[in-house]
């Protein structure tokens, strides 16, 4: 999901605080080691008050306007267990500029401060959207689950079970074709360079023989890469797993504190007090 939607969508979760709470808060070892990190910033799409509280995990979040298939897996794939879940997270940028494109006036424009130990994951790009090597964006990964999804009776994924389900149905079919292969007559099976080759010419006409993926796409050589995945025994989830896999990408983990790259999108789960821009520039001439 592009950061423009999940900032429009986290309205709502936020609650405004005094002046004096948030002071309080900000000067307390909760707080206070926090301000030497990287600023991160969030632009809203109206002003809500100068300072406010969200404690993004107490909410889920799922994602309109486009498929919730990405913060799913990155939700419940083992190679995430250590990064905030970002359907129970704020997502910020470092960058002022990309802020500023979100907030309806200055004034809507908020520095954030996650509580200290709060874990921050932090993107290798502006946006998540563009921050994984096998795809130009997350459209394209989209186009190909929904090209799965269209070649089973499974209709829609509402859930991360359905996608397990997705994932097992297609696990079974190469497990089937395991069998036929077995069954063929000498004659068939001499077509064929063994059987991983039958297995990948198979799965391969029944995932690109329409015009729906066009040769050439990235949908279609992730394709063609699933299906030599399969003929060499991968399971699906494995082949996803490794697509999304944070290291691979070069995604980082960080903490309420460190240093971070400018320029990125980043989210935490961890409570978090937003100051309006301008009163926190006022208020960083008394510490």
């Amino acid at each position: 999901m592009r950061l423009k939607n999940y900032l429009i969508l986290e309205e709502g979760r936020s609650q405004v605080i005094t002046k004096e709470e948030a002071l309080a808060m900000l000067n307390s070892n909760e707080y206070k080691p926090s301000l030497k990190g990287t600023p991160m910033y969030r632009g809203l799409p109206s002003y809500k008050g100068d300072f406010l509280i969200i404690s993004p995990s107490k909410f889920m979040r799922k994602s309109r306007n486009t498929f919730n298939y990405y913060t799913l897996l990155m939700d419940n794939l083992p190679q995430w267990r250590e990064y905030p879940k970002r359907s129970k997270s704020i997502i910020c940028t470092t960058s002022i500029d990309i802020a500023h494109r979100y907030s309806d006036k200055e004034c809507s424009l908020y520095v954030v401060i996650p509580k200290v130990g709060s874990k921050i994951g932090v993107c290798p790009y502006s946006d998540i959207w563009m921050s994984f090597y096998e795809f130009d964006t997350l459209v394209a990964f989209n186009h190909v689950i929904n090209h799965l999804l269209s070649l089973t009776d499974i209709r829609f994924i509402d859930d991360i079970n359905d996608i397990w389900s997705l994932f097992t149905y297609y696990d079974n079919m190469i497990s089937n074709l395991h069998h036929s292969y077995a069954d063929l007559d000498p004659n068939e099976k001499k077509k064929y360079d063994g059987e991983s080759d039958f297995i990948y010419n198979t799965i391969k006409k029944s995932l690109l023989s329409n015009k729906e993926i066009e040769d050439g796409t990235c949908e279609y050589e992730t394709l063609s890469k699933l299906c030599k995945h399969y003929s060499k025994g991968g399971k699906t989830l494995d082949f996803f797993a490794e697509l999304l896999d944070p290291d691979e990408n070069g995604f980082m983990l960080k903490k309420a504190g460190h240093k971070l790259p400018v320029d990125n999108e980043v989210w935490t789960d961890g409570t978090s007090i937003l100051i309006a821009k301008k009163m926190f520039d006022n208020l960083t001439k008394l510490w």
